[in-house]
């Protein structure tokens, strides 16, 4: 049975699916959603069928097709799933793996040294960029 990653960015689904179609094979299923739609309830009933997130960087940049805009970034997604774990509402503990643009990896990720605790790995979006 392949794993299956819930994989939430802002930017559009012209853009995020081929990213989640790149990363999808036989043993690995990444299932895409907006970050407009993420919410404490979304996490509380959906993350526990997933057996991992990936999270871009920047959460809070682009606005969805009904021009919603995320207040936090992915960093503040994936401590408050860090936190509904430790205090025990969400049930299930699954790694959280940021997945943004190399450039922004450089200018955030690898500067804030909070925010590598947070996260279990990092993947880079550019494997995917059209040269």
């Amino acid at each position: 049975m392949p794993y299956k990653y819930l994989y939430i960015d802002d930017e559009s689904n012209d853009k995020v699916i081929p990213y989640a179609e790149g990363l999808s094979n036989a043993e690995l299923i990444i299932i895409p959603i907006q970050v407009g739609k993420i919410n404490k309830e979304f996490i509380l009933t959906k993350l526990e069928n997933y057996d991992g997130v990936l999270m871009d960087l920047r959460t809070d940049i682009e606005p969805d097709e009904h021009g919603n805009s995320s207040d936090f970034t992915g960093s503040v997604w994936g401590q408050h799933i860090r936190d509904l774990v430790t205090i025990g509402d969400l049930k299930k503990d699954i790694p959280i793996i940021v997945y943004s643009h190399e450039s922004k990896l450089k200018e955030i990720y690898f500067k804030d040294m909070t925010s590598n605790n947070i996260f279990d790995r990092f993947l880079t979006k550019n494997i995917f960029d059209k040269k």
